[in-house]
């Protein structure tokens, strides 16, 4: 099994789905990962930025090392933490 250990993931749309999922298999490994979700709906309306904190939760209370975005990354300039 692959160990990602001192590594990090950054992955978009991480709050749901198959994003989610990844998110949390790569916590499983040992990689902090930043959870990006801006959570809107499938039309793109919306922005709950519950769901990005909720998922990042999830991985934390597993063991893992997450920390939640919800920042709209339409440009450059927007991510910083």
């Amino acid at each position: 099994m692959i160990q990602l250990d001192n590594s990090v993931a950054i992955i978009t749309g991480s709050g749901r789905g198959l994003g989610a999922a990844y998110a949390r298999l790569l916590a499983e490994r040992g990689a902090r990962v930043v959870v990006h979700e801006v959570g809107v709906n499938k039309d793109g309306t919306g922005f709950d930025p519950n769901v990005a904190a909720d998922t990042a939760s999830r991985i934390r209370e597993a063991g893992g090392v997450a920390l939640p975005s919800n920042v709209i990354l339409d440009s450059r300039d927007r991510w910083r933490f």
